[in-house]
């Protein structure tokens, strides 16, 4: 929810740091950009393996690809907005 708040506040921060991304050259904007979404791919993983440990998710799930898939489907509807 905290993803869906920020980007509701500040609707301009996921094309700009999408349209960073997307230049050829490897910016200082950009690393700080890749380091961003990394990090919060990470903490995703982490809750999701965590849920699994405590039984509120299904053992069978695979946390890295799930934390990909959710940034992905939220960013892909930001986009869209």
């Amino acid at each position: 929810m905290a993803h869906i708040e920020f980007v509701n506040r500040h609707p301009g921060v996921p094309r700009m740091l999408f349209a960073e991304l997307q230049k050829p050259d490897d910016t200082s904007a950009k690393k700080v950009a890749r380091s961003l979404l990394q990090r919060y791919a990470k903490r995703l993983k982490e809750l999701l393996e965590q849920g699994v440990r405590d039984g509120a998710l299904d053992s069978g799930i695979d946390p890295g690809a799930a934390s990909g898939m959710f940034i992905g489907t939220v960013q892909g509807l930001v986009m869209q907005r």
